[in-house]
């Protein structure tokens, strides 16, 4: 889903015993709802997304490359004050380090009265200005739109003791926008200027230090930094964000809440239209819901 947090692909701890956790730290198959509370300052959004979900093993081997294989397709639900997105996706994890996923989203945006810069902002061309300053002299508009987003994931992770892990998370993602006028715009999860038919190209990457704070049921404390590449190839544009974050983790809260994350971001720009050197800030929270094994009919 657009914006969502990569420190959230970590995999799961490999137990010792090497057993498959396909699903949700399970062998079985499961439906999951997924939740993520998600909001930024510099440039400003928040929202929440909703994932609903079906897990299915692929790979059913308690082997290291195999133990978290699955297919997981599910529907996508994004509400915020400013724009809503609904759709679905297909996602494979053939490998344990390696996942590919498919989004296919109807997004509808609209605009919040003067003055501000949150909303949809009709642009004459990929170089006119998209400071917050200069959009909040405009009175916004609205628009619809389609996106096909693609996401490729590489992790992996080393144990440097019982109680420290380092980890390493490369998620690279190709979206396609088409929106219902013939017009540029500011695209504001991606914070660039599109035209009606364009792409976006990210790629991010996030070194992770893990201190394990409890064996039983898990707590983790996460200290990372990430570095997001944004391309737009038809400008071409580019942009560099350099961030650091704390990430809390608890991996097991009674039967159903799994994978409770709160995290908070802090960086600036590296190489951006106008945002070089400004304090960006970033926070959540992320949890999973263990809706229990599917039971099939023999």
């Amino acid at each position: 889903m657009i914006g969502r947090f990569a420190a959230a692909e970590i995999s799961p701890p490999a137990p010792r015993g090497l057993r498959r956790q396909n699903c949700l730290g399970t062998p079985d198959d499961r439906f999951i709802i997924s939740q993520a509370l998600l909001g930024r300052f510099t440039p400003r959004m928040l929202g929440t997304v909703l994932e609903v979900s079906y897990c299915r093993p692929l790979v059913r081997r308690a082997e290291l490359l195999y133990f978290l294989s699955n297919v997981t397709t599910g529907g996508i639900f994004y509400i915020s004050p400013i724009l809503n997105a609904y759709g679905g996706y297909v996602s494979v994890t053939p490998l344990s380090f390696l996942t590919m996923r498919l989004d296919v989203l109807y997004w509808h945006h609209w605009s919040l009265p003067r003055p501000t810069s949150s909303g949809f902002f009709k642009l004459p061309s990929y170089d006119a200005s998209f400071r917050d300053s200069d959009l909040m002299k405009r009175q916004g508009g609205t628009a619809s739109a389609f996106i096909v987003q693609s996401r490729t994931t590489l992790r992996g992770r080393i144990d440097l003791g019982r109680w420290t892990r380092l980890a390493l998370v490369d998620n690279f993602w190709v979206d396609y926008w088409w929106i219902d006028q013939n017009t540029f715009y500011k695209n504001i999860p991606r914070d660039v200027v599109l035209a009606k038919s364009d792409w976006v190209v990210v790629n991010d990457v996030t070194l992770l230090f893990e201190m394990i704070l409890r064996q039983q049921n898990p707590i983790s404390l996460f200290l990372a930094v990430q570095h997001e590449w944004t391309y737009v190839p038809n400008h071409p544009y580019h942009a560099h964000l350099l961030t650091g974050f704390v990430i809390v983790r608890i991996a097991r809260l009674g039967k159903v809440v799994r994978n409770l994350r709160a995290f908070v971001q802090a960086g600036s720009h590296l190489q951006h239209a106008f945002r070089v050197g400004r304090l960006y800030i970033g926070g959540g929270f992320l949890v999973d819901y263990d809706l229990g094994p599917v039971s099939h009919a023999r």
